[in-house]
């Protein structure tokens, strides 16, 4: 299945680009949603990537929010929050904060954060 790409440029697109000399067996460690901006960490180390991604290597989103945190967010934040996905096939996929999905934090706290940057222990 592939997203509509509304008229934009894709890493993808610059790491096939015959303009670009990268080597062989070169991947992306993660990725970056649409909205979001960082660093994004290139390699041909499978095996590092792999571990990097584990949901054991805690992430660490630092935000700037606009509006008002109550308290009641932040103690949802501070518990963990699950995200229900679609079901693929017969079954139903959760994520949950530590995965490294952010989206759930826009909605927990009913306020527009901006990401200003992430950390990984």
């Amino acid at each position: 299945m592939h997203r509509k790409r509304r008229n934009r440029k894709l890493l993808g697109d610059a790491i096939t680009s015959s303009a670009v000399t990268l080597p062989d067996g070169i991947m992306a460690i993660g990725r970056l949603d649409e909205d979001s901006e960082g660093l994004l960490l290139l390699t041909t180390d499978g095996q590092m990537s792999k571990r990097v991604r584990e949901k054991d290597v805690e992430k660490e989103y630092w935000v700037q929010v606009r509006g008002q945190v109550t308290e009641d967010a932040m103690n949802k934040l501070r518990m963990g929050v699950k995200i229900s996905l679609p079901a693929f096939g017969s079954r139903e996929e959760e994520q949950t904060a530590s995965d490294g999905d952010s989206k759930q934090m826009y909605q927990t706290l009913s306020c527009h954060l901006q990401l200003l940057a992430t950390e990984e222990d």
